[in-house]
C-alpha cells in the first residue's frame, strides 16, 4: 500500500494489492532502463480537459516527456481497450518532447505497448523520432500498412506488414547496436539484419517522427540504455503481458486425426494473440495421468503421435511459447473405438450376413459416428443416432480379410481400432457348410445338404476308366 504527500498533508493509505514473485529467472533490468513512461502513473494532466501536459519518467532519471502548446497535448483515457488508462494520440499534432538521453549512446533498446487508430491510415502516422531527421521517419503504420522504423539507426528500415493487427494492442520493441538491427511484435522476430550504423538524435519525441504524427493509443514505453539478452528480454515480456494481458490467447482448435490405430496426427491453430515462437505437445493417459511432453514444434502446427496403443484413453494439449512465458490449449481426448464382433480369427462362410460391431466411447464428449472398413475399403456407416455401432455386411469374398473401425466425436477428432483379422470360406451351395468342410464329411459342395455319391455301377461296362493328366508344359517328371 502507498500513502500520497502534498502541503495538504499525507492522504490515506491506498487500497492494499499483493504479488507473487516468481520461482526462478532474470529480474527487470531496471539499472539500465533510462526511460519509463506508464498510462496509470506520472500523467499529469488539465484538469479542465483531461490533457495530459507531462509525463512524469518513472525511471528515476527524470527524462520526463513534455509538451510546448496546449494544441500538442494528447488525451488522457481513463479506460482503454487495454482494461486501464491510456494516453491518445490525435495524429493531427500531438506529441512529447524528449531530452536527449540517448545522445551518444551506442546500444539501445526500446519496448511500447500501443495501438494504432487504423491498419491503413489515409497518411503515413509517425511513432517516435529516434534516428536522425534525413529521410528517416519512423512510421507506424505507413498508408501502405507496413511498418517503417530508425531506431538507433542512420536509416530507416521498411519492416513490412506487422505480425500482429496494428489497431488492436501489442507490444512492439527494437534493439538497435553495431552491426545489428532487430525488432519483436508480440514476441516473435518481425525484422533482423547484421547491418547497422547506430545513431539517436538529440532531440527525441514520442507521437512525432520528424512533423508524421502518430493516432492511437500508447499506454507504457521503457527503453534501455543497452540490448538486452535473451533471458532480460523475456523478463521484461513477462512483466509487460502480466499486467496488460494482450498475448494470452493459448492455441486454438487442438484436433487428434488418425492416421492409423497406431498414429494420431495433433494439429492447431495459432490464432494471432499469442504469437507462439515454438510449440509442446503433451500427453496423458486417463483423466487422471500425468501429462508428458511428446513433441516440439517450431515451424508449423501439427506433430504426429506414433507410440499410441490402440482403445487407450488418451488427452492432448498443446503449449505455446515465448518471451511472455507459456500458454496451455484446452485439453482434447479423441474417442476410443474397438470391433467387438467378430473376434479377430473367427472363419465364417461366404453365405454369412455377418454383422459387425463396435464398442466407441469419448471421455469430453459424444462419439458422433463409426465406420468400418476393410483394409481401406469403407464397408459402411453405423447410424449416428444409435447406441450400438453396428453394420450388416453380406456377401463377403472368400479371403481373409483386416477390419477396422474408426470414431469420430462431436470435436471432429479420431481414432482407428486395432485390426481384427476375419476368415471368409467358401460355401458354394449356400448351406452354411464351406465347401472344404462338406468334402471332408463326403457331402456335395454343389448341392445343398445332399451327401456325395459315387456314379451309378453299369454290369455290362467292362471298359476300364481312362484317366487323363493335364500338366503344365515346362513340368518336370519326377523319377
Amino acid at each position: 500500500r502507498a500513502k500520497g504527500w502534498s502541503y495538504a498533508g499525507l492522504s490515506d493509505y491506498s487500497p492494499e494489492v499483493t504479488v507473487v514473485t516468481p520461482n526462478s529467472g532474470v529480474g527487470l533490468p531496471l539499472a539500465d532502463l533510462k526511460l519509463w513512461l506508464k498510462a496509470d502513473s506520472g500523467v499529469v494532466r488539465n484538469n479542465t480537459n483531461g490533457t495530459v501536459g507531462s509525463w512524469i519518467d518513472q525511471s528515476g532519471n527524470g527524462n520526463n516527456a513534455t509538451t510546448l502548446y496546449l494544441s500538442d497535448q494528447p488525451q488522457w483515457l481513463t479506460n482503454s481497450a487495454s482494461g486501464g488508462p491510456a494516453v491518445r494520440f490525435d495524429g493531427v499534432s500531438d506529441h512529447f518532447i524528449l531530452p536527449g538521453f540517448l545522445t551518444g549512446a551506442t546500444q539501445a533498446e526500446a519496448y511500447v505497448i500501443l495501438r494504432a487508430a487504423t491498419n491503413l491510415p489515409s497518411s503515413s502516422r509517425g511513432l517516435w523520432r529516434f534516428g536522425p531527421q534525413s529521410g528517416a521517419s519512423s512510421y507506424y503504420p505507413h498508408y501502405n500498412g507496413h511498418i517503417y522504423d530508425s531506431f538507433g539507426s542512420t536509416i530507416n528500415r521498411d519492416l513490412g506488414i506487422p505480425l500482429h493487427r496494428a489497431d488492436e494492442f501489442h507490444l512492439y520493441n527494437a534493439n538497435a547496436g553495431a552491426a545489428q538491427w532487430n525488432s519483436w511484435i508480440n514476441g516473435r522476430s518481425f525484422y533482423t539484419t547484421n547491418v547497422n550504423t547506430v545513431s539517436f538524435p538529440s532531440d527525441p519525441m514520442i507521437g512525432d517522427a520528424w512533423n508524421s504524427e502518430f493516432a492511437g493509443d500508447m499506454v507504457e514505453v521503457m527503453i534501455f540504455k543497452r540490448g538486452l539478452s535473451i533471458e532480460e528480454r523475456c523478463s521484461v515480456g513477462r512483466y509487460l503481458n502480466y499486467k496488460y494481458q494482450f498475448a494470452n490467447s493459448p492455441p486454438s482448435s487442438v484436433r487428434a486425426t488418425a492416421q492409423s490405430s497406431t498414429q494420431l496426427s495433433i494439429s492447431w491453430n495459432d490464432n494471432g494473440s499469442l504469437d507462439p515462437t515454438s510449440y509442446t505437445v503433451d500427453r496423458k493417459t486417463g483423466a487422471t495421468g500425468s501429462y508428458l511432453q511428446i513433441a516440439a514444434v517450431t515451424n508449423g502446427f501439427l506433430c504426429l503421435d506414433s507410440s499410441v496403443v490402440p482403445g487407450t484413453n488418451y488427452y492432448y494439449r498443446v503449449t505455446g511459447s515465448n518471451f511472455f512465458g507459456d500458454s496451455f490449449s484446452t485439453e482434447i481426448s479423441p474417442p476410443t473405438v474397438t470391433i467387438t464382433n467378430p473376434p479377430s480369427g473367427t472363419t465364417i462362410v461366404s453365405s454369412t450376413n455377418l454383422v459387425i460391431g463396435a464398442s466407441a466411447f469419448d471421455s469430453d464428449g459424444t462419439v458422433t459416428q463409426v465406420q468400418f472398413f476393410e483394409g481401406s475399403l469403407l464397408l459402411g456407416t453405423a447410424p449416428s443416432n444409435s447406441s450400438a455401432f453396428t453394420f450388416n455386411w453380406t456377401n463377403a469374398f472368400p479371403t481373409p480379410h483386416v477390419l477396422t473401425a474408426e470414431a469420430w466425436d462431436n470435436a471432429g477428432n479420431s481414432r482407428i481400432s486395432s485390426a481384427n483379422i476375419l476368415y471368409v470360406a467358401w460355401d458354394t451351395d449356400g448351406d452354411g457348410y464351406s465347401d472344404a468342410q462338406e468334402i471332408a464329411n463326403g457331402t456335395n459342395p454343389f448341392v445343398p445338404d445332399a451327401p456325395w455319391q459315387p456314379p451309378a455301377p453299369d454290369p455290362s461296362d467292362h471298359t476300364p476308366p481312362t484317366i487323363f493328366l493335364d500338366e503344365p508344359s515346362n513340368a518336370t517328371l519326377l523319377p
